[in-house]
C-alpha cells in the first residue's frame, strides 16, 4: 500500500498509513499539543494535547491502544499518536515511523 502515490494532501497519506498498519487513527501534533494533521476528519484537540503533554512528560504506562511516539523533523519535534485495537501495542513499528516520515517529507 504506497502511502503517497495518488494521494492530493497529507491527511489522506495518514489515512492510508493507518489503513495499512490496521490502525484506527493517526494523528502528527507539536510537541506542545497543537494539532498538524490526522488520518482522522474531526480528531479531538483536546486528546492531542493531553497524549502529547503525556509523552513529553514520559508519563507512562500509555493508555490501552495508544502508541505515542516522536519524530524530528525540520528541526521541530513532533508526536505521533496512534490509536490501535489491539489495547497491549504500547510501542510503535519501526517500518511504520520510517513511513511517517517519509510523508512528512513528502508533504511538508
Amino acid at each position: 500500500m504506497d502511502c503517497l502515490e495518488g494521494k492530493t494532501n497529507l491527511s489522506e497519506s495518514l489515512e492510508t498509513l493507518a489503513a495499512k498498519y490496521a490502525l484506527e487513527e493517526i494523528t502528527l501534533a507539536t510537541s506542545d499539543g497543537l494539532l498538524l494533521a490526522s488520518s482522522q476528519k474531526k480528531p479531538s484537540t483536546d486528546a492531542v494535547a493531553r497524549y502529547a503533554e503525556m509523552y513529553a512528560e514520559n508519563m507512562r504506562p500509555w493508555p490501552p491502544g495508544i502508541i505515542l511516539f516522536s519524530i524530528e523533523h525540520k528541526g521541530s519535534l513532533l508526536v505521533g499518536i496512534a490509536k490501535t485495537k489491539d489495547l497491549l501495542a504500547q510501542e510503535p513499528d519501526r517500518d511504520f515511523v520510517c513511513e511517517t516520515k517519509d510523508i512528512l517529507n513528502w508533504w511538508i
